[in-house]
């Protein structure tokens, strides 16, 4: 990525985390592994422009997991989706969703096992695609 679209996704991204705190903090709610911000707290993510992603030419699995309504095969009886991809009450066909959504759960508990076996190291502050923008992942990584 040239120097000056990599330093205005970063500021994107430092913009992104300090409308996020702000929002959560209002709602009284904190940051949390396994749940969605609530209605009203979340924001587009940093890296689209123009409705076009900056970082990759094909969508990362991380945005196709939380891109589209998320189907968790442990809570069968529930569908998640961003409000900024779904209007509350619109319909969602989860006819496919379901088979794609728990290949793609089960791929990522793969990659979070293989990670923790190797003694990868893992933050208690949930990922976002700002923070991994302006985060320094080696610390994290097995040796």
């Amino acid at each position: 990525m040239a120097p000056e679209d990599r330093a205005r996704l970063r500021e994107r991204a430092r913009k992104y985390m300090a409308e996020r705190a702000a929002l959560l903090a209002k709602a009284d709610v904190p940051e949390a592994w396994g749940s969605l911000p609530p209605p009203g707290t979340r924001l587009a993510c940093p890296a689209l422009e123009g409705g076009e992603c900056r970082i990759y030419s094909h969508r990362s699995l991380i945005c196709r997991k939380y891109g589209i309504p998320l189907y968790n095969p442990h809570k069968p009886d529930r569908l998640f989706a961003c409000e900024l991809n779904f209007k509350p009450g619109e319909d969602i066909e989860v006819t496919e969703l379901v088979q794609i959504q728990t290949a793609l759960h089960d791929q990522w508990k793969e990659v979070q096992g293989d990670c923790d076996a190797r003694g990868g190291r893992r933050d208690e502050r949930p990922l976002t695609v700002a923070w991994a923008i302006l985060e320094d992942f080696q610390p994290y990584l097995p040796e």
